[in-house]
Protein backbone atom coordinates (compact mmCIF):
# COMPACT_ATOMS: atom_id res chain seq x y z
CA UNK A 1 0.00 0.00 0.00
CA UNK A 2 2.88 2.19 0.93
CA UNK A 3 4.75 1.85 -2.79
CA UNK A 4 1.13 1.98 -4.50
CA UNK A 5 0.85 5.51 -2.45
CA UNK A 6 4.58 6.83 -3.39
CA UNK A 7 3.92 6.03 -6.85
CA UNK A 8 0.77 7.76 -6.83
CA UNK A 9 2.15 10.77 -5.53
CA UNK A 10 5.11 10.96 -7.58
CA UNK A 11 2.70 10.38 -10.85
CA UNK A 12 0.52 13.55 -9.28
CA UNK A 13 3.58 15.80 -8.47
CA UNK A 14 5.01 14.80 -12.23
CA UNK A 15 1.59 15.60 -13.43
CA UNK A 16 1.09 19.11 -11.99
CA UNK A 17 4.66 20.05 -13.27
CA UNK A 18 4.19 19.03 -16.38
CA UNK A 19 1.43 21.55 -16.60
CA UNK A 20 3.26 23.94 -14.72
CA UNK A 21 6.83 23.95 -17.24
CA UNK A 22 4.38 23.70 -20.32
CA UNK A 23 2.36 26.79 -19.29
CA UNK A 24 5.07 28.70 -18.63
CA UNK A 25 6.77 27.88 -21.31
CA UNK A 26 3.98 29.28 -23.91
CA UNK A 27 3.76 31.94 -21.88
CA UNK A 28 7.35 32.99 -22.31
CA UNK A 29 7.29 32.17 -25.88
CA UNK A 30 4.38 34.09 -26.65
CA UNK A 31 6.12 37.38 -24.96
CA UNK A 32 9.53 36.74 -26.76
CA UNK A 33 7.73 36.69 -30.20
CA UNK A 34 5.83 39.46 -28.88
CA UNK A 35 9.07 40.97 -28.51
CA UNK A 36 9.71 40.41 -32.41
CA UNK A 37 6.57 41.58 -33.51
CA UNK A 38 7.01 44.75 -32.01
CA UNK A 39 10.87 45.46 -33.49
CA UNK A 40 8.87 44.55 -37.00
CA UNK A 41 6.31 47.03 -36.36
CA UNK A 42 8.94 49.74 -35.35
CA UNK A 43 11.08 49.01 -38.11
CA UNK A 44 7.61 49.40 -40.38
CA UNK A 45 7.52 53.17 -38.77
CA UNK A 46 5.20 52.41 -36.17
CA UNK A 47 5.45 55.25 -33.39
CA UNK A 48 3.74 53.42 -30.66
CA UNK A 49 5.48 52.83 -27.17
CA UNK A 50 8.95 55.05 -28.67
CA UNK A 51 10.00 57.98 -27.59
CA UNK A 52 9.61 60.85 -30.59
CA UNK A 53 13.26 61.14 -30.40
CA UNK A 54 13.71 57.48 -31.73
CA UNK A 55 11.31 57.93 -33.82
CA UNK A 56 12.82 60.84 -35.73
CA UNK A 57 16.17 58.83 -35.23
CA UNK A 58 14.59 55.55 -36.96
CA UNK A 59 13.85 58.07 -40.21
CA UNK A 60 16.82 59.77 -40.32
CA UNK A 61 18.90 56.00 -40.08
CA UNK A 62 16.43 54.93 -42.81
CA UNK A 63 17.04 58.16 -45.17
CA UNK A 64 20.60 57.45 -44.63
CA UNK A 65 21.09 54.28 -45.47
CA UNK A 66 18.02 52.05 -46.40
CA UNK A 67 20.03 48.82 -46.65
CA UNK A 68 21.57 48.77 -43.19
CA UNK A 69 18.62 49.77 -41.63
CA UNK A 70 16.51 46.94 -43.27
CA UNK A 71 19.40 44.43 -42.35
CA UNK A 72 19.71 45.81 -39.16
CA UNK A 73 15.97 45.57 -38.23
CA UNK A 74 15.33 42.19 -39.60
CA UNK A 75 18.51 40.86 -37.21
CA UNK A 76 16.48 42.16 -34.28
CA UNK A 77 13.34 40.35 -35.25
CA UNK A 78 15.17 37.48 -36.18
CA UNK A 79 16.94 37.39 -32.74
CA UNK A 80 13.84 37.71 -30.57
CA UNK A 81 12.54 34.88 -32.53
CA UNK A 82 15.41 32.46 -31.72
CA UNK A 83 14.68 33.73 -28.04
CA UNK A 84 11.13 32.64 -28.47
CA UNK A 85 11.93 29.38 -29.47
CA UNK A 86 14.21 28.54 -26.18
CA UNK A 87 11.62 28.30 -23.56
CA UNK A 88 9.28 25.85 -26.52
CA UNK A 89 12.36 23.61 -26.74
CA UNK A 90 12.28 23.00 -23.30
CA UNK A 91 8.24 22.18 -23.05
CA UNK A 92 8.43 20.88 -26.58
CA UNK A 93 6.26 17.73 -26.15
CA UNK A 94 6.07 16.88 -30.76
CA UNK A 95 5.14 13.63 -32.04
CA UNK A 96 7.18 14.22 -35.75
CA UNK A 97 10.10 15.89 -34.11
CA UNK A 98 11.50 14.48 -30.92
CA UNK A 99 12.12 17.38 -28.09
CA UNK A 100 16.20 16.55 -28.26
CA UNK A 101 16.09 17.26 -32.03
CA UNK A 102 13.74 20.49 -31.18
CA UNK A 103 16.81 21.82 -28.69
CA UNK A 104 19.36 20.95 -31.67
CA UNK A 105 17.19 22.82 -34.19
CA UNK A 106 17.05 25.80 -31.62
CA UNK A 107 20.79 26.22 -30.90
CA UNK A 108 21.53 26.22 -34.45
CA UNK A 109 18.99 28.83 -35.35
CA UNK A 110 20.52 30.80 -32.66
CA UNK A 111 23.80 30.51 -33.60
CA UNK A 112 22.84 31.75 -37.46
CA UNK A 113 21.00 34.61 -35.52
CA UNK A 114 24.30 35.06 -33.71
CA UNK A 115 26.40 35.35 -37.31
CA UNK A 116 23.96 37.71 -38.66
CA UNK A 117 24.76 39.91 -35.41
CA UNK A 118 28.16 40.03 -36.31
CA UNK A 119 27.05 40.53 -39.66
CA UNK A 120 24.87 43.52 -38.18
CA UNK A 121 28.07 44.48 -35.84
CA UNK A 122 30.21 45.03 -39.16
CA UNK A 123 27.23 47.25 -41.05
CA UNK A 124 26.93 49.36 -37.99
CA UNK A 125 30.90 49.47 -37.44
CA UNK A 126 30.18 48.53 -33.84
CA UNK A 127 32.74 46.51 -32.66
CA UNK A 128 31.07 46.00 -29.00
CA UNK A 129 28.19 43.67 -30.72
CA UNK A 130 31.11 41.73 -33.15
CA UNK A 131 32.96 40.95 -29.97
CA UNK A 132 29.72 39.73 -27.61
CA UNK A 133 28.34 37.38 -30.58
CA UNK A 134 31.72 36.03 -31.00
CA UNK A 135 32.31 35.71 -27.29
CA UNK A 136 28.95 33.96 -26.79
CA UNK A 137 29.81 31.55 -29.53
CA UNK A 138 33.27 30.67 -28.01
CA UNK A 139 31.91 30.56 -24.28
CA UNK A 140 29.24 27.82 -25.20
CA UNK A 141 32.12 25.43 -26.25
CA UNK A 142 33.57 24.74 -22.64
CA UNK A 143 29.69 25.68 -20.90
CA UNK A 144 28.33 22.43 -23.10
CA UNK A 145 31.10 20.16 -21.25
CA UNK A 146 30.52 21.34 -17.91
CA UNK A 147 27.08 19.57 -17.89
CA UNK A 148 25.54 17.27 -15.36
CA UNK A 149 25.73 13.39 -16.05
CA UNK A 150 21.95 13.08 -16.61
CA UNK A 151 21.32 15.68 -19.21
CA UNK A 152 22.97 15.80 -22.86
CA UNK A 153 24.70 18.74 -24.65
CA UNK A 154 21.72 20.45 -26.50
CA UNK A 155 19.42 20.14 -23.35
CA UNK A 156 21.89 21.66 -21.17
CA UNK A 157 23.03 24.35 -23.29
CA UNK A 158 19.36 25.68 -23.61
CA UNK A 159 18.46 25.12 -20.26
CA UNK A 160 21.44 26.97 -19.54
CA UNK A 161 20.61 29.98 -22.48
CA UNK A 162 17.43 30.35 -21.06
CA UNK A 163 19.05 31.07 -17.12
CA UNK A 164 21.26 33.66 -18.61
CA UNK A 165 18.88 35.21 -21.17
CA UNK A 166 16.29 35.57 -18.09
CA UNK A 167 18.49 37.40 -15.54
CA UNK A 168 20.04 39.16 -18.48
CA UNK A 169 16.79 40.25 -19.27
CA UNK A 170 15.44 41.39 -15.81
CA UNK A 171 19.15 43.50 -15.67
CA UNK A 172 18.67 44.77 -18.30
CA UNK A 173 14.49 45.74 -17.36
CA UNK A 174 15.40 46.85 -14.01
CA UNK A 175 17.96 49.74 -15.75
CA UNK A 176 14.94 50.95 -17.92
CA UNK A 177 13.07 51.47 -14.22
CA UNK A 178 15.94 53.49 -13.15
CA UNK A 179 16.51 55.50 -15.79
CA UNK A 180 12.75 56.41 -16.10
CA UNK A 181 12.65 56.99 -12.41
CA UNK A 182 15.66 59.29 -12.31
CA UNK A 183 13.68 61.46 -15.25
CA UNK A 184 10.42 61.03 -13.77
CA UNK A 185 9.13 64.10 -15.15
CA UNK A 186 10.47 63.50 -18.76
CA UNK A 187 8.27 63.10 -21.71
CA UNK A 188 9.38 59.21 -22.60
CA UNK A 189 8.51 58.39 -18.56
CA UNK A 190 5.83 55.93 -19.56
CA UNK A 191 7.60 54.89 -22.75
CA UNK A 192 10.65 53.56 -20.41
CA UNK A 193 8.16 51.69 -18.13
CA UNK A 194 6.03 50.63 -20.93
CA UNK A 195 8.37 49.29 -23.34
CA UNK A 196 11.49 48.94 -21.62
CA UNK A 197 11.06 48.13 -17.74
CA UNK A 198 7.29 45.99 -17.85
CA UNK A 199 8.22 44.04 -21.17
CA UNK A 200 11.81 43.38 -20.50
CA UNK A 201 11.86 42.29 -16.81
CA UNK A 202 8.59 40.20 -16.88
CA UNK A 203 10.21 37.99 -19.89
CA UNK A 204 12.96 37.92 -17.59
CA UNK A 205 11.09 36.20 -14.50
CA UNK A 206 9.15 34.09 -17.30
CA UNK A 207 12.13 32.60 -18.49
CA UNK A 208 14.00 32.02 -15.34
CA UNK A 209 10.32 30.10 -14.48
CA UNK A 210 10.27 28.11 -16.97
CA UNK A 211 13.85 27.11 -16.47
CA UNK A 212 13.62 26.30 -12.69
CA UNK A 213 10.69 24.55 -13.82
CA UNK A 214 12.37 22.20 -16.17
CA UNK A 215 15.51 21.48 -13.62
CA UNK A 216 12.57 20.76 -11.18
CA UNK A 217 11.52 18.17 -13.92
CA UNK A 218 14.99 16.86 -14.57
CA UNK A 219 15.58 16.03 -11.34
CA UNK A 220 11.95 14.37 -10.41
CA UNK A 221 12.77 11.83 -13.41
CA UNK A 222 16.11 11.51 -12.13
CA UNK A 223 17.45 9.11 -8.82
CA UNK A 224 20.90 10.32 -7.30
CA UNK A 225 22.05 7.54 -9.53
CA UNK A 226 20.65 8.76 -12.48
CA UNK A 227 18.06 6.30 -12.91
CA UNK A 228 14.23 7.14 -13.58
CA UNK A 229 11.83 7.30 -10.68
CA UNK A 230 9.85 5.08 -12.70
CA UNK A 231 11.91 1.84 -12.71
CA UNK A 232 12.68 2.90 -9.18
CA UNK A 233 8.63 2.62 -7.83
CA UNK A 234 8.58 -0.49 -9.76
CA UNK A 235 11.76 -1.99 -8.21
CA UNK A 236 9.70 -1.14 -4.83
CA UNK A 237 6.55 -2.82 -5.99
CA UNK A 238 8.38 -5.80 -6.87
CA UNK A 239 10.27 -6.47 -3.77
CA UNK A 240 7.66 -5.95 -1.39
CA UNK A 241 4.99 -8.08 -3.88
CA UNK A 242 7.19 -11.03 -5.03
CA UNK A 243 4.35 -12.95 -5.57
CA UNK A 244 2.39 -10.53 -7.31
CA UNK A 245 5.70 -9.90 -9.45
CA UNK A 246 6.66 -13.80 -10.24
CA UNK A 247 2.31 -14.08 -10.95
CA UNK A 248 2.71 -10.96 -13.70
CA UNK A 249 5.66 -12.34 -14.91
CA UNK A 250 4.53 -15.70 -15.56
CA UNK A 251 0.97 -14.78 -17.19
Amino acid sequence: METRHDNMSLSNHSSLLSRRIVWTGYAACAWALLFALEHAYWAFGGTWLLASGSTQELQRQFAENPASYIISWAVDVMVFAALALFPLALIWRGKRISQSRMQILTLVYAYVSLFFFVLTGVIRHDSMLIIFSLAVSVLSIPIAFMRPRNQNIPSWLVIFATWIFGIGMILYGLSYFIVAFLNIHAGHFWTYIAAGGLNWTIEGILFIMVAWLANCSGRDAQTRDGEPASIVVQRREGRDNPGESKTNDGL
